[in-house]
């Protein structure tokens, strides 16, 4: 349980002292779509029917939704809190969360290399296209909270090096802790 009184301002104020802006919330398959969304809204308004006045400002904020939606992190260092955000138009949205419960900063890859060959299939190459992501998580590593997406494994470990100083965790290697509920299964797959 927290010590703080649920009356204190500095739950909800906060300083954004550094922000991790995380990637787009669409791909870009979608996003292409999103702009020929937006490109048909003065299409539909200026037909000059009622209809198009109506269906053109809708699909101009809908297809403007999908090409500005993102996410990322902002932290608070003077009070230790972070919230995860999402942003769309110039409105960033999340909750503030005391970094408390959480004692390591550890850095997971996701993803692989994927091979991708010339028309002919003769000439091919291998494109990491993994991540490696710095999270927050509690001690046995079952609870975690983003902070970073970073492309490489440089990059996560200078980040996990600066936020463990400031934030005043440790980083740890990603060990999560099996539950027994966990180990029985495995014992029956054996």
């Amino acid at each position: 349980m927290s010590d703080e009184l649920i009356d204190n301002g500095s739950i909800s104020e906060h300083t954004v002292d550094l922000t991790y802006k995380n990637g787009l919330s669409f791909t870009g398959n979608t996003r292409l779509l999103g702009f020929i969304v937006i490109l048909m809204g003065p299409i539909a308004i200026f037909t000059g029917d009622v209809a198009g006045l109506v269906i053109g400002p809708v699909l101009v904020l809908g297809g403007g939704f999908v090409l500005t939606s993102q996410y990322g992190t902002d932290i608070c260092l003077s009070n230790k809190y972070v919230r995860e955000y999402n942003k769309v138009f110039f409105i960033k949205t999340g909750k503030w969360r005391t970094t408390a419960p959480y004692t390591d900063i550890c850095i997971t890859k996701i993803g692989k290399t994927q091979t991708r060959a010339d028309m002919t299939g003769a000439v091919s190459t291998e494109i990491d296209v993994s991540k490696n992501e710095v999270y927050l998580f509690t001690s046995d590593h079952r609870k975690r909270f983003l902070l970073k997406v970073c492309k490489s494994a440089k990059e996560a470990a200078k980040i996990a090096d600066e936020l463990a100083e400031k934030l005043d965790k440790k980083v740890a290697i990603f060990s999560p802790k099996l539950s027994s509920a966990t180990k029985a299964r495995l014992q029956r797959r054996r």
